[in-house]
């Protein structure tokens, strides 16, 4: 008998052993196949785009004497932990792989501080966070600053999203230990994110203070405050010995907001598409907020609280940074980034969203119980979703307008019809099921194309080739200490070309003496409407020796060899390189 009960008692222990095993390998597996798709399914991008920017850093970092006169390099990378991490990788491979291997990191990274998300808020973790993949590919739902969470190519800003998630999601179980290291490593990556993500900790803090002892609320704050000023320490040394310049906060505002960054800082630039989805993105997610107080599938309440507490304080962050920018303008208020803080309302609210589509058959049982009156409301919100997606395919930009312009107004409206109906949120769940669906099966990409795709196949480079042609021939044939100048519509010459220019629109110097200077620059430079031929008449005054043009239309390459060329040649500049997209001149300096 006492064998056969230690027989039962030993298998007993062995499946409870055996289910924790798969209660964690199973999360870990399905992030590492979701983290794997999403690398092949969205090619790997090399210098494009912001990591422009970055890589002339990394470059400075491999090699302290690169450049050594470039004003922008010489004060030091606004992502000092991103800039010697790539710098460091870089030691054992080429930069391309470098990148490349961050790239994976942080997609690693998003899943899986996305997956801890879905373990700590909902009860179906699992399911929800497929569904949030699924969700997340599609660009509707990162309509807003969400594309800087999912960036093609390795940067900053997603390893120090992954790390502040992490953090907040660490403070909401009271691991502040986990949070603070977190907080550190997100504001080592990019401080403006740690500096945001701290207030909406301490907003959630604040406001469940009452499920702990005061003092616990207090210490963690001041532990996690720490942790930030610890991960920007690097970032305040670097400002501190930078010179100082004798710009207003208003002419510092005008300068980065209103002329290099109005798409991140000015709501007024915005735009009316802009703006709509800038109010679908906060009305959503305050009704997926909302709809969590009432779902069974919710694995806290009290998590649902810090939920709040981090809108609330983040939505404090943003009104901040339209006053200090818009009403009162200041240096703190345009490094702020006011509405980057809005990646948390987007993630957020995908994710309870696919809590929701996941519960999908329940709410066909719901309808059914309820009888007529649920089945007629799935059909109409059915009936809705299908002429979206009508309009989607016979007229692309017709759907997305009207799916703009309906989303928002009719989840509010569906939260106020079911406050009076009992049973499931069944309009919500049919509207999103059926958008989700008829969305990402008339997507306008080509599906079918991206299949084709290897995992480690990494597209180094999007440039186009005779663009990087010219690159090419300019750091082999010219010399590295000579002036150059680029034309308006040129944003990758310091990190392909590996020359400085004298004016680079993209690379901007975030101190405010290197505002000033590139201001400066700035207003002598003709504009992108202005003739090519401007642009030789500068370079002849500033006496550069070299100068690159690109051309982004047939048109303006007929002008160039029609009027420009032969205007260059008259200035004193010789054509020494032109391969039909890109023409490289040398000016004839008098001698002496």
């Amino acid at each position: 008998m006492i064998s056969r009960c230690d027989d039962e008692a030993g298998a007993d222990e062995t499946e409870r052993g055996g289910a924790r095993y798969r209660a964690i390998l199973a999360p870990i597996a399905v992030t590492l196949v979701a983290a794997a798709w999403w690398v092949a399914w969205h090619p790997t991008e090399f210098g494009q785009q912001d990591q422009a920017i970055f890589l002339p850093h990394v470059y400075r970092a491999m090699d302290p004497g690169y450049l050594p006169h470039d004003e922008f390099l010489n004060e030091g990378p606004q992502h000092i932990a991103f800039t010697h991490v790539a710098a460091f990788l870089a030691r054992f491979m080429s930069i391309e792989r470098a990148m490349y291997v961050l790239r994976i990191v942080q997609v690693l990274g998003v899943f899986t501080v996305l997956m801890a998300g879905c373990h700590i808020l909902f009860r179906r973790p699992l399911r929800t966070f497929i569904i949030a993949t699924i969700l997340f590919n599609h660009r509707l739902f990162q309509s807003v600053e969400g594309y800087y969470f999912f960036t093609p190519f390795a940067g900053p800003v997603p390893l120090a999203w992954a790390a502040a998630i992490g953090a907040f999601l660490a403070a909401m179980r009271g691991r502040v230990v986990w949070s603070a290291g977190l907080l550190a490593v997100g504001t080592l990556f990019h401080p403006l994110i740690g500096g945001q993500t701290l207030v909406g900790i301490a907003a959630a803090q604040l406001l469940t203070r009452g499920s702990r002892p005061a003092g616990r609320t207090v210490s963690a704050l001041i532990v996690l405050s720490v942790a930030f000023v610890g991960g920007a320490l690097p970032l305040i040394l670097r400002d501190l010995r930078l010179s100082s310049s004798g710009m207003t906060g208003e002419q510092f505002v005008h300068v980065l907001c209103h002329i290099r960054h109005p798409q991140h800082t000015i709501i007024t630039s915005f735009g009316t598409m802009r703006l709509i989805r800038l109010a679908m993105t906060l009305s959503t997610a305050i009704v997926w907020l909302l709809w969590l107080r009432r779902r069974d599938d919710v694995a806290s309440r009290g998590a649902v609280a810090h939920l709040a507490g981090l809108y609330l304080g983040l939505i404090v962050t943003a009104v901040a940074g339209f006053v200090l920018i818009e009403w009162l303008p200041t240096v703190i208020g345009a490094k702020l980034y006011p509405y980057r803080c809005l990646v948390y309302f987007e993630i957020f609210g995908a994710l309870c969203a696919a809590s929701v589509l996941g519960d999908g058959a329940g709410n066909i049982q719901a309808a059914r119980e309820r009888g007529p009156a649920g089945w007629l409301g799935l059909a109409s919100v059915a009936a809705a979703a299908l002429a979206l997606a009508f309009a989607w395919v016979i007229r692309p930009a017709v759907g997305t307008i009207t799916f703009q312009l309906t989303a928002a107004p009719i989840l509010l409206a569906v939260w106020g019809l079911t406050s009076f109906v009992r049973g499931r949120p069944l309009f919500v769940s049919g509207l999103v099921t059926t958008l989700a669906v008829g969305v990402l099966l008339t997507d306008r990409a080509a599906i079918g194309g991206r299949l084709g795709q290897r995992l480690w196949t990494a597209h180094w480079n999007q440039i186009p080739a005779a663009v990087m042609e010219a690159y090419l021939f300019i750091r082999d044939h010219c010399p590295p200490d000579a002036t150059y100048m680029i034309g308006p519509n040129i944003d990758e010459f310091r990190a392909f070309a590996r020359r400085r220019p004298y004016f680079d629109f993209k690379c901007f110097p975030f101190s405010e003496w290197g505002a000033e200077q590139w201001y400066r620059s700035y207003l002598e430079m003709p504009g992108a409407d202005r003739p090519l031929t401007e642009l030789f008449d500068l370079g002849a005054r500033k006496h550069v020796d070299y100068l690159m043009l690109r051309f982004d239309s047939p048109r303006q390459r007929e002008e160039f060899i029609r009027d420009v060329q032969p205007y260059a040649e008259r200035l004193g500049a010789r054509s020494i390189f032109f391969n039909g997209e890109c023409a490289v001149f040398q000016f004839n300096r008098p001698p002496g």
